[in-house]
């Protein structure tokens, strides 16, 4: 292999999600479009497209992906425990960008302390 090339790292849906968040993160969603992740990534933007369908649906899996980080309580736990876990699993998600720029109409952690729990409840309802 000749000295000039380059060892690829290999795309994946976990890779382009963990880039698509640092990107918003660092720039705001309305910073992010799937040429600048690409860029980032350090690939073309269609190829993107084999690991998700467009950036509505990126968006989507950096929700989940922040929220899948999230240990929720088991029901019929102490529930006191359970929101001071809660609290800390949300303090790095409240303090980044991103919450910000995907949930624009939502109260976050610097407005309220209770925002994070009210919010995740607001999701939970409405997922049924």
């Amino acid at each position: 292999m000749p000295e000039t090339a380059k060892k690829r790292v290999p795309l994946t849906k976990e890779r382009v999600l963990r880039a698509a968040i640092a990107v918003a993160d660092e720039r705001g969603v309305e910073g992010l479009s799937m040429r600048k992740l690409a860029t980032e990534l350090g690939v073309e933007a269609m190829s993107l497209y084999h690991h998700v369908a467009g950036k509505e649906a990126l968006l989507d899996a950096m929700v989940d992906a922040v929220f899948g980080e999230l240990h929720l309580p088991f029901v019929g736990g102490d529930w006191r425990e359970a929101t001071s876990n809660i609290r800390d699993d949300l303090e790095p998600v409240s303090a980044s960008a991103a919450p910000r720029a995907l949930f624009p109409h939502e109260r976050h952690a610097h407005e309220s302390s209770a925002a994070p729990v009210s919010l995740m409840q607001r999701r939970r309802r409405a997922a049924g």
